[in-house]
């Protein structure tokens, strides 16, 4: 077979093309991508916090936990993050009483973005009154909204 110069320059430029587009695939479809529910990859999506006092339920309205027993939130991170830190405050005076560490997907000082993460807290004896969790989502640069709210009788 003889092959002239123009074929063989088109069938490379041809070939480095799609090289090329192999290459960067993820690149061009990457933000076309939908993630969560629908929502673009570029939504700015805030971090929510679930109370439940049973391990198998992710998320109660205002569960009811006795004293001695265990409170279990559940943490939908948001599209920036959040910190590491879960603050147990008092629904009414909003001072801090307790503080967790979350380990489930996190890493450093951060919860990584679009996950779930969860842990518990045993509530102490002489605690009474509404409680909430909060975390700092990196999103809104604050607390999120009292969420994770429970009751000890």
């Amino acid at each position: 077979m003889n092959f002239d110069k123009k074929t063989t320059l088109m069938a490379l430029s041809i070939l480095l093309v799609a090289v090329l587009v192999g290459l960067n695939f993820e690149k061009f479809t990457g933000q076309l991508i939908l993630k969560n529910e629908g929502r673009s990859a570029y939504e700015a999506i805030p971090s929510q916090v679930y109370a439940s006092n049973d391990p198998s339920i992710v998320k109660m309205n205002n569960p009811i936990v006795e004293n001695g027993k265990k409170v279990y939130f559940t943490v939908e991170v948001g599209s920036e993050g959040t910190q590491r830190k879960l603050s147990i405050y008092r629904e009414a005076g909003g001072a801090r009483v307790g503080q967790i560490e979350l380990d489930q997907n996190c890493g450093g000082n951060k919860c990584r973005p679009d996950r779930v993460t969860w842990a518990d807290y045993r509530i102490p004896e002489s605690w009474e009154g509404e409680y909430c969790g909060r975390v700092w989502d990196y999103n809104i640069k604050q607390f999120t909204m009292p969420g994770g709210c429970f009751t000890v009788p």
